[in-house]
C-alpha cells in the first residue's frame, strides 16, 4: 500500500513540475508599485511630491507600523509627520550645485488605490519643499534616494518633472544602487 501512495505521489509532483511552465504565471504574486517623486517649481520653491506603497515603506521602516491602521484621505498626525521627516531625512536629498538642499516636509496622507496588476493597496503621499535659486531651470540636481530600496532591493523609483500647466515628464528611472555601502547619486536634467 505504501509503495503505491509513493508512486501516485511522484506522479503527481511530476505533473505538476511538467505543467508548471503554462500556469507558473497565475500564481506568481505581483508586487507593488515602485517608489515616484514628481517635482515641481513654484516661485522660489521646488516641490516634490513622493508617493510610496505604505506596505513596502513599514518592511523598510517597521517604526511606521501605525501607518497601516491609519485612515486615507487624511493628514498625518503631527507625531507620525515627525517620524516620518526623520526617516525619509536619512533616505532622500536633494542637491544643487554641490550643495544640499534642506528639505522640509510640508504635509503627508494615505491614499488608497487599486490596480489590476496590484490590486487594493494603501499609497503614501508626502509632499516636501525646498527652497532654490527663483530661476524657471532648476537643473541640474543630484538626488539621492534610498527609501525603501535599502531594505527591498527590488523596488524602484520613477522621478518626474512637472512643468505649470503641463504633463509630467519622465526624467529618471532607477533602482537601488550603492558606492562604497552609499547610494548612487542620480543626476536629473531635462530630457
Amino acid at each position: 500500500m505504501i509503495p503505491a501512495l509513493l508512486r501516485q505521489a511522484g506522479q503527481a509532483i511530476a505533473l505538476a513540475l511538467l505543467l508548471l511552465p503554462f500556469f507558473g504565471g497565475l500564481v506568481s504574486a505581483h508586487g507593488l508599485p515602485g517608489t515616484v517623486l514628481i517635482l515641481s517649481a513654484d516661485g522660489d520653491a521646488l516641490n516634490v511630491a513622493v508617493q510610496v506603497p505604505v506596505d513596502e515603506l513599514i518592511i523598510a521602516a517597521p517604526a511606521l507600523i501605525r501607518f497601516e491602521k491609519l485612515p486615507a484621505d487624511h493628514d498625518l498626525p503631527a507625531d507620525q509627520m515627525a517620524q516620518l521627516a526623520e526617516y525619509f531625512a536619512l533616505h532622500f536629498k536633494l542637491a544643487a550645485n554641490g550643495t544640499d538642499l534642506p528639505l522640509t516636509l510640508l504635509q503627508a496622507s494615505l491614499q488608497n488605490n487599486q490596480s489590476v496588476d496590484h490590486g487594493a493597496y494603501s499609497m503614501l503621499i508626502a509632499n516636501f519643499a525646498a527652497p532654490h535659486q527663483g530661476s524657471d531651470n532648476v537643473f541640474p540636481l543630484q538626488l539621492t534616494y534610498d527609501a525603501v530600496m535599502h531594505e527591498i532591493r527590488s523596488h524602484s523609483a520613477t522621478v518626474y518633472w512637472q512643468a505649470a500647466d503641463a504633463d509630467p515628464i519622465g526624467i529618471a528611472e532607477f533602482f537601488y544602487q550603492e558606492i562604497d555601502g552609499k547610494p548612487v547619486k542620480q543626476r536629473l536634467t531635462l530630457p
